[in-house]
């Protein structure tokens, strides 16, 4: 059996069961570091939680703003929509994913009605595709990234390691 992992998903299960961050991070490394073959790949839906422009966020404050969600939703389940977070764990996981030559598949375009539509645009990737960190990294772009699809193509023409799904 493959297993292709959720990352926010994975990340609010963590969030709702392990109190201190560093626990969290250990945690959310081992799982999407896993030497396992089962493990094929990472996905995300930061285009539809809060966007596509990922940003290099220090630990000490993504630290915090767990322990904010942690107060702020204590007794309920989590659904992970701060962009802090989100960041921090995106450079991680593609940190992960350069070390072990995972893809990472990425929703992009049209999806859930609460999305901000013009931050899930790929182009706002870009700043991530060409940080020379990542650049081997397999992007796969999901869903034709509709209404957004020539700029998706135009990504995937010019960035070698661009990837989309039609």
């Amino acid at each position: 059996m493959f297993r292709l992992i959720r990352l926010e998903y994975l990340a609010e299960n963590l969030i709702n069961t392990i109190n201190d961050f560093d626990e969290f991070l250990e945690q959310f490394r081992q799982t999407i570091g896993s030497k396992s073959s089962e493990v094929i790949g990472l996905k995300s839906i930061a285009a539809y939680r809060r966007g596509l422009t990922i940003e290099s966020i220090p630990k000490a404050r993504a630290s915090l703003r767990f322990n904010q969600i942690k107060q702020e939703y204590s007794d309920q389940k989590i659904c992970l929509t701060d962009k802090i977070l989100i960041d921090f764990l995106l450079g991680i996981a593609l940190d992960i994913a350069a070390e072990n030559k995972l893809p990472i598949q990425f929703h992009t375009g049209f999806g859930d009605r609460d999305l901000h539509l013009r931050f899930s645009n790929p182009l706002c990737l870009r700043q991530l595709l060409e940080n020379p960190r990542w650049q081997e990294v397999p992007i796969i772009l999901l869903h034709a990234s509709y209404p957004y699809t020539k700029e998706a193509g135009y990504l995937a023409s010019v960035y070698p390691q661009v990837y989309l799904d039609f």
